[in-house]
C-alpha cells in the first residue's frame, strides 16, 4: 500500500513539473505516439443518441482540453514527418471516418496549436446521401425497440444476439459482400418503416468542399474505405474493390496521391496490407493500443491509442511513459 502511494506521488509530480518531459524522451526516444478520434460534438452523444455503447464521441471541450495537455509534453507532426528523428516526442493526430464535426471545430485548433492531423475518410458518404453501415445500424438501434430489432435479426439469420454490441459485431463479421450486409440493414428500415431524416445524413459527414478547405489548413486526407468495411470478414475481390475504390474517389477529389489507410475496427491481416500495397497505399493505421517503437516506424504499421483512453488528470504519457519508466527505467 505505502508504494502505492509513493508512486502515485511520484507520478503526480513528474506530471506536475519538468520531469515528465525528460521521461517521455528517455523512455521513447526516436518513438511515435498517435491518438485516433471519431466524432467531435457539443454533446457527448452526437447526432445518433447511442454512443453510451461504444464512446465515439468527444464533446468539443474535451477536444481542446487534449490538444492542451498534449501540447505540453509533445511536437505534433503530420503523417509526412513520422520518420522524422528530430522532433521528440512525437504526436500524430487523427480522425477516422470524416465526421462533419471534424470540419465545425478543427480549424481554429489547428491555427491555435500547429497540430497537423490526418482525417480518413469512408468514401462512399462523399456519393450516396446516407449513413455508413455501422451507424445506420447504430441510428435503427436508437429508434427501435431493442428486443424487436435483435429478434428479426436472430429469426433471419438464426442467431442469438442479445444486444447492439453483438449485432454490430455480427454484422461486421458475418457478410461475405457489403451488398449483401447493406441489403439487411435495408430490409430493416422497410419491415420497420424507419426513415433517417435528411438533417442526420447531411449533419454526419465532411462533403468534397470541405475537404478541400480542410486541405488548405494543413489537413492530410486518408483512405478509410470505401464504406467501413471490415475488411478480414471479406473476400479477396471485395478487400481489392474497397481499397481501390476509396483510393481513386479520394484521389479525383484532393488531386493529390493518397497513401495513408485507416483499418475499420483495427482489422487487417497479411493479404490486406499486400493488396493494399499494390494499390499504392504506403502506410497503414491499426488501433493497437501502443507507442511505435523504430521498426515499427519504418514499416508504416502505425499503432494508435483511443481518445478515450485521455483525460485531463492521467493523460496517456502519465500512465503508459511514467509509469513504465518507474517500473523498468
Amino acid at each position: 500500500m505505502i508504494r502505492i502511494i509513493i508512486k502515485n506521488l511520484l507520478h503526480r509530480i513528474s506530471y506536475y513539473s519538468s520531469l515528465h518531459k525528460t521521461i517521455i524522451n528517455k523512455k521513447h526516444h526516436n518513438k511515435l505516439w498517435s491518438i485516433y478520434y471519431h466524432r467531435i460534438h457539443e454533446n457527448s452523444q452526437g447526432l445518433y443518441k447511442f454512443d453510451s455503447f461504444f464512446n465515439q464521441t468527444t464533446t468539443v471541450d474535451t477536444f481542446l482540453n487534449n490538444i492542451k495537455e498534449l501540447n505540453r509534453h509533445f511536437t505534433f507532426i503530420s503523417p509526412n514527418e513520422i520518420n522524422d528523428t528530430t522532433s521528440n516526442p512525437k504526436m500524430l493526430i487523427t480522425f477516422d471516418d470524416g465526421d462533419k464535426g471534424i470540419y465545425k471545430y478543427l480549424k481554429n485548433v489547428i491555427s491555435e496549436f500547429n497540430i497537423k492531423p490526418i482525417v480518413f475518410i469512408v468514401s462512399k458518404t462523399l456519393e450516396d446521401n446516407d449513413l455508413t453501415w455501422d451507424n445506420k445500424l447504430h441510428y435503427l438501434f436508437s429508434r427501435m425497440n431493442h428486443e424487436k430489432l435483435i429478434g428479426f435479426i436472430n429469426d433471419k439469420f438464426k442467431t442469438n444476439l442479445k444486444n447492439l454490441k453483438e449485432a454490430n459485431h455480427f454484422f461486421k463479421n458475418n457478410f461475405k459482400t457489403t451488398a449483401n450486409r447493406d441489403n439487411t440493414l435495408q430490409e430493416i428500415q422497410n419491415t420497420f418503416s424507419i426513415d433517417i431524416p435528411n438533417d442526420i445524413i447531411n449533419n454526419s459527414y465532411v462533403t468534397e468542399k470541405e475537404i478541400l478547405e480542410l486541405i488548405k489548413i494543413g489537413v492530410s486526407i486518408g483512405s478509410h474505405t470505401h464504406t467501413h468495411a471490415f475488411l478480414p470478414a471479406l473476400s479477396t475481390e471485395e478487400i481489392y474493390n474497397e481499397l481501390d475504390t476509396s483510393k481513386k474517389k479520394l484521389e479525383a477529389i484532393t488531386g493529390n496521391e493518397v497513401v495513408d489507410l485507416s483499418f475499420p475496427s483495427g482489422g487487417f491481416n497479411e493479404e490486406i496490407i499486400d493488396i493494399a500495397k499494390k494499390l499504392g497505399y504506403h502506410r497503414f493505421y491499426n488501433t493497437i493500443e501502443k507507442v511505435n517503437n523504430p521498426e515499427e516506424i519504418n514499416s508504416c504499421l502505425i499503432n494508435r491509442f483511443q481518445n478515450s483512453n485521455l483525460n485531463n488528470n492521467h493523460l496517456l504519457f502519465n500512465l503508459a511513459c511514467i509509469k513504465g519508466f518507474f517500473k523498468n527505467g
